[in-house]
């Protein structure tokens, strides 16, 4: 279990969506199929599923389990939101 969050420039919580994320080997271990179910507190639950030949930069699995998916650097004038699965 994980969750998207959202945080201002002046470092405050805008949002935050709890996420449960399953990996799945496709393939004989030669793709992984990612789906990321969303639980909004104020909406409907939703399902995404990605599937991977390879990875690139904006990926990044730990060992501990939790993994970010997008840029990890950005601007102080702009909000910063992060996916951690």
């Amino acid at each position: 279990m994980g969750s998207f969050t959202q945080i201002s420039p002046e470092g405050r919580t805008i949002a935050d969506v709890p996420r449960v994320v399953a990996l799945k080997p496709l393939d004989r271990g030669n793709a992984i199929r990612q789906e990321i179910h969303k639980h909004p507190p104020d909406g409907d639950p939703t399902t995404r599923v990605l599937e991977y030949r390879s990875l690139n930069k904006s990926i990044l699995f730990l060992k501990a389990g939790p993994f970010p998916k997008a840029p990890s650097s950005g601007a102080p004038s702009q909000n910063l939101g992060q996916s951690w699965g």
